[in-house]
């Protein structure tokens, strides 16, 4: 039975969540069809005073806004699911956040980039 997630569960701390959602489904409806993927890599930010946060020093535009607003919230044709996948600690790396440089040493190299290596390179995809 899917589970579709809900507030609670990006009530946690931030980089828990950005871990938790490995190996959960990203579900849309479009035009009349579900498409639907595995989450396979995630990355978190902490928010305004994370320097490679778009809402970095306290920014707020209309594009940044919902980062403001309660975890979890999104329009009803789009949401996750948790279908029971369980990615085992052996199976994920961790690393540098991709192109956030700009935001200087200190937060370009926190490790907050998630990935299911394993099941990357089964299906062929070579890491650089």
């Amino acid at each position: 039975m899917f589970r579709r997630l809900g507030r609670r569960d990006f009530s946690w701390p931030t980089l828990r969540v950005a871990r938790d959602l490995l190996g959960k489904f990203i579900v849309r409806r479009y035009r009349g069809r579900l498409v639907q993927a595995m989450i396979a890599e995630t990355e978190a930010y902490q928010g305004p005073r994370d320097l490679a946060s778009h809402a970095a020093g306290g920014r707020r535009t209309a594009r940044v806004e919902p980062l403001y607003g309660d975890g979890g919230t999104v329009s009803k044709e789009m949401w996750l699911e948790d279908r029971g996948v369980r990615v085992a600690a052996k199976y994920v790396s961790t690393g540098p956040r991709v192109g956030v440089a700009y935001a200087g040493p200190y937060w370009a190299a926190r490790p907050w980039r998630f990935r299911i290596t394993k099941l990357l390179m089964q299906a062929g995809i070579r890491e650089k």
